[in-house]
């Protein structure tokens, strides 16, 4: 009877055992799955983080071509105000007037049509 037993605790423990080892495995390939998760993740921060810096510096280029754009409409204005000052008919006068009006407009549309397309910030609670 006590071999009976002592063979049927042996058979018990070997499942056991078995049980154990499958368990193991299974630890080791979910550590195995959150390591490439946890670098799939590093790698698309790492692409988020490119982009947003390339918007950033677009943004600061279209930033300094729009100030660059009124620092030369500002300057031509007062180069051909010097040149005709005086010189020009009230017709003439009202043309370039005009045009320069047109072209100082021009930033004021660019960010008009950058409010337009972008979503407002939400009011500060």
């Amino acid at each position: 009877m006590m071999r009976v037993t002592t063979q049927h605790n042996h058979e018990h423990l070997l499942r056991i055992e078995k049980k154990i080892d499958l368990l193991a495995h299974q630890v080791v390939k979910l550590k195995h799955a959150t390591r490439r998760w946890a670098a799939g993740s590093e790698e698309r921060d790492a692409k988020i983080m490119a982009t947003l810096d390339d918007l950033v510096a677009a943004a600061t280029d279209e930033d300094t071509k729009i100030d660059s754009l009124i620092a030369l409409v500002v300057e031509l204005k007062a180069k051909v105000d010097a040149i005709v000052s005086g010189e020009l008919s009230p017709e003439q006068q009202a043309k370039l007037d005009a045009a320069f009006a047109a072209i100082s407009d021009n930033p004021q549309r660019i960010q008009d049509a950058i409010d337009a397309n972008t979503t407002p910030e939400p009011p500060a609670p």
